[in-house]
């Protein structure tokens, strides 16, 4: 690719497409360059450094689903909504498809990139997403914050599991009816 043609977006689409393809922890800043024929320090006029490009494209995929749930919660609240959220984000997750990380790549992305702005917005906006039908539920407000974390610890913690292959066969019939339970305690 000419160094002319090159932007901040097409820089981030193809680190983006090789987080994708190969993995996001193999991505590096001297592959980024070699896929986009340039020297590597001609990408400094773009992006800061590797933290730039990572967080970016993590910030960009999960930008990604919060985007597809808030298109889906639009016309839910309550525990449809609950049920709803906690279906569609494992599912977006454990999807295995070209245009999917794997959650070993995103867990360890959201350790080394979690506390860089644009990472940890994009997180605000996901977890408010699913916690606001958490508090329009909580019976008792001084639970609220613990209902928030059960919620959020059950559905992380299947996605976890489900992805390291513990999980038993019938973990996704199992995981619908625990959200259920669970949203009967609020």
């Amino acid at each position: 690719m000419k160094r002319r043609g090159l932007t901040r977006e097409v820089v981030l689409e193809k680190a983006l497409e090789i987080a994708y393809q190969k993995g996001f922890r193999e991505l590096t800043y001297n592959g980024l360059a070699r896929e986009l024929a340039v020297q590597p320090q001609s990408l400094y006029r773009w992006v800061s450094n590797i933290a730039d490009v990572k967080s970016s494209v993590l910030a960009n995929y999960l930008g990604s689903l919060v985007d597809a749930l808030q298109a889906e919660l639009e016309n839910y609240s309550g525990k449809e909504a609950l049920v709803i959220f906690a279906k569609r984000f494992s599912e977006f997750v454990e999807a295995d498809s070209m245009d999917r990380f794997n959650v070993i790549d995103i867990l360890s992305g959201l350790t080394e990139y979690g506390d860089i702005e644009i990472v940890n917005e994009v997180l605000v906006n996901l977890r408010e997403l699913g916690l606001k039908s958490v508090r329009e539920l909580t019976k008792d407000p001084a639970k609220t914050h613990l209902n928030e974390l059960l919620f959020l610890n059950v559905v992380i913690g299947y996605i976890t599991l489900a992805s390291t292959g513990l999980q038993p066969a019938d973990s996704k019939h199992a995981f619908q009816e625990n959200i259920q339970r669970i949203i009967a305690l609020f």
